[in-house]
């Protein structure tokens, strides 16, 4: 079965047919899923041309999928994926090299649950940092890596949803608990776009203004 990475939620392609329904989540869990998106504990900037070239390896992309759910030593990883260990390696130290992962005690975790795109500039002596908006990287420790992105057409899948209600709704609740102000009649997957982007900006406000260590190598 086919899987769609929308907006940070996964779903199965079966719950907009009619003939295959699976609804595996009630209210109270997606409650939860959309919440657990809002509990930012650190923030990764990586170079945007960075960004786009390691998370287009498929390997490196499968290993951040499988720290997504917790902390693995090289020959686990390995293992997992049935590749050689010399390769996991290699692929390991590009990971930790850029930025998304670091090696503790011999195990591999990832950096962050969150990593932002930038780009940089120099203008008139000053450095310029441009973080991108729709180049976000979100660890999920259920669904994995996924983006935050824009301009797909969701009408179709969104529209048709079977628990579109039950979501809408808990999205306009957690819209109002955080204050976030975006239309309410847009559909739920971009009201959930629009959460995560929002939160993640007022949280890179929040660590800017109280000076925290940004810059760290």
């Amino acid at each position: 079965m086919s899987k769609e990475l929308i907006y940070g939620i996964e779903m199965e392609t079966s719950l907009f047919n009619n003939d295959k329904i699976k609804i595996r989540s009630d209210e109270a869990s997606i409650l939860k899923r959309i919440e657990s998106l809002l509990n930012i504990n650190k923030i990764v900037l990586i170079p945007e041309e960075v960004f786009i070239s390691t998370l287009s390896s498929s390997n490196k992309m499968m290993i951040l999928n499988l720290l997504s759910r917790g902390p693995l030593k090289a020959s686990e990883i390995a293992r997992s994926l049935k590749i050689s260990r010399s390769l996991v390696y290699k692929y390991l130290r590009e990971l930790e090299e850029k930025g998304f992962i670091e090696k503790i005690n011999g195990l591999y975790h990832v950096a962050s649950n969150v990593y932002i795109g930038y780009r940089l500039y120099e203008r008139n002596n000053e450095i310029i940092i441009k973080m991108s908006s729709d180049k976000i990287a979100y660890i999920d420790e259920i669904y994995g890596i996924f983006f935050i992105t824009i301009g797909k057409d969701l009408i179709p899948l969104c529209g048709e949803c079977i628990i579109y209600e039950s979501c809408n709704k808990i999205l306009d609740e957690i819209v109002r608990r955080y204050k976030i102000k975006i239309d309410k009649d847009i559909l739920p997957a971009y009201k959930i776009s629009k959460i995560i982007s929002e939160n993640i900006r007022k949280n890179i406000r929040r660590y800017l203004s109280r000076g925290y260590i940004m810059l760290k190598r």
